[in-house]
C-alpha cells in the first residue's frame, strides 16, 4: 500500500485503497517525482474533501485548490 492510499483511507478518500480506485500507484510512479513542495494543486470533483486533506498531508506547504459541482 503507498503512501497516498494510507492518507487517503484515513482521510476517508474515495482515490484509495478502501475507496476502490486505487490511484495511489500512479500518482506515486507518475506525478509525486513532478510535484515540487510548492505546488499548486487543483482537484477536479471533492466530494466530502478526503482528497483535499490527502493532498494537503502530503505537500504541507502546496496550494491546494478544490472545485466540484456540489457546493
Amino acid at each position: 500500500m503507498t503512501l497516498f492510499d494510507q492518507f487517503s483511507d484515513k482521510f476517508g478518500s474515495d482515490k484509495g485503497v478502501s475507496g476502490g480506485h486505487r490511484y495511489g500507484q500512479f500518482y506515486e510512479d507518475f506525478a509525486f517525482p513532478h510535484l515540487p513542495h510548492k505546488s499548486k494543486i487543483l482537484e477536479i470533483g471533492v466530494a466530502s474533501g478526503g482528497s483535499l486533506r490527502t493532498w494537503e498531508a502530503l505537500f504541507p506547504t502546496a496550494i491546494i485548490i478544490g472545485v466540484d459541482i456540489n457546493p
